[in-house]
């Protein structure tokens, strides 16, 4: 089974589904993410990194 997932640099495009389906079990396909989309959880929740020093660290060139 072939999906349609929507990209926000490619637009929509096909990828491949999950053959098995189970009622009690539904699945669900997603696009991968993109290179440091989840930056602001990483450092703010995983980390304990506040915003403020997240910005300083951007503005550094540091991530």
């Amino acid at each position: 089974f072939i999906v349609d997932l929507e990209h926000p640099r490619r637009g929509p495009y096909p990828m491949p589904g999950n053959p098995v389906r189970l009622s009690d079990s539904p699945t669900e396909v997603a696009r991968p993410p993109l290179l440091g989309e989840h930056n602001t959880e990483v450092y703010g929740h995983l980390l304990g990194i506040k915003p403020d020093q997240v910005a300083q660290l951007k503005r550094d060139g540091i991530i």
